[in-house]
């Protein structure tokens, strides 16, 4: 009976004690979450955003009537994220200037952030309207972006033949735009224009080579053709530039493991098709950069075909993974004098 009951008080001082490290973990937990709340308060607060807004209120305060300070103060409350703030404050720009034009850009970036497009068409319109009469409308940015933006939002409504006239005068006044373009390649897809669609991916991709968007599209594309290389190569770079996007990561992936390609291309090589060898290390590199096997491989292929400045560029990046490789080492050196 005594140990009956011995056993009884052990169990009931244990069951107090899982029960103080729960309540315990529950505080530690609160205390935690208070202070990541806290220091996340005090970092936006002292933020050089928030000291911004702090200077500028004193600053409309002192002149009540300047839009220009409003619309200042405007753009400093968007960026610490008081959307309403910002919106008062441009509508107050507009009642002291009528339709200035940088309270309607920003009255239309807020309007997009909150996904209101019908009201950011709205603003872009009226912005366009300001602008487009002036002087140097040819070359002014802000009209450019009114432009873009308005494409943007009928881009949302699937409005793509109206975005196209839109973004195709963005382009007249900045024809380096690459997201520009890229745009239009997706209103073009959009209405069946395959031909357009192509010609402005190359575009966007000849204004910025690294684009992610661009590179997937442009991937996809060739891999109908059958060009699995060139398409491979595409999905690395949109996948290098877009690390937490899936979809080219998924592309290379369906492509299948790195050593299957490269034990086609030692075959493939080994049967004298150079050429053919040649596709399947390209792919098996871009599925795996780091696949030593894959890099020397192509390299040595490279070097088959007389292509002697991509056969050096494919052993410089094999050297950087394998630093002590002698044979590595005296292919650049011997290439890279062949360069010179």
């Amino acid at each position: 009976m005594l140990g009956v009951l011995y056993l009884m008080k052990t169990r009931t001082w244990l069951d107090y004690t899982v029960w103080g490290v729960a309540a315990l973990t529950v505080v530690l937990a609160a205390y935690l979450g208070y202070s990541v709340w806290a220091q996340n308060t005090y970092n936006l607060a002292t933020s050089p955003a928030a000291r911004a807004v702090v200077n500028l209120e004193k600053l409309v305060k002192k002149a009540p009537n300047d839009p220009g300070s409003r619309i200042r103060l405007a753009e400093a409350y968007a960026a610490v994220g008081n959307l309403d703030q910002a919106v008062n404050q441009y509508n107050q720009a507009l009642k002291l200037d009528a339709e200035n034009p940088f309270a309607l850009v920003g009255l239309g970036q807020v309007a997009m952030k909150r996904k209101q497009w019908s009201a950011a068409e709205a603003y872009w319109q009226r912005t366009i309207t300001k602008l487009k009469g002036g002087q140097f409308a040819g070359k002014d940015a802000n009209l450019e972006l009114a432009y873009y933006y308005l494409g943007s939002c009928l881009m949302e409504e699937h409005r793509y033949e109206d975005a196209i006239s839109y973004l195709k005068e963005a382009a007249r006044i900045r024809a380096d735009a690459s997201d520009t373009h890229y745009l239009l390649a997706v209103a073009y897809k959009e209405t069946g224009s395959d031909d357009r669609m192509r010609a402005e991916l190359n575009i966007a991709l000849a204004f910025d080579p690294l684009m992610p968007e661009a590179n997937y599209d442009v991937g996809q594309l060739l891999l109908k053709q059958g060009k699995v290389a060139d398409a491979a190569e595409h999905f690395r770079l949109s996948a290098d530039n877009a690390p937490d996007v899936e979809k080219p990561r998924a592309a290379l992936s369906a492509l299948g493991p790195a050593e299957e390609r490269v034990r086609a291309a030692r075959s493939l090589m080994a049967a004298g098709n150079i050429a053919s060898a040649t596709v399947e290390a390209r792919v098996a590199v871009a599925v795996d950069p780091q696949d030593v096997q894959a890099l020397r491989l192509l390299a040595q292929l490279y070097e088959r075909e007389n292509q002697k400045k991509l056969a050096l560029d494919t052993y410089a990046k094999l050297a950087k993974l394998l630093p002590e490789d002698k044979d590595v080492a005296a292919a650049v050196a011997r290439l890279g004098k062949d360069s010179k």
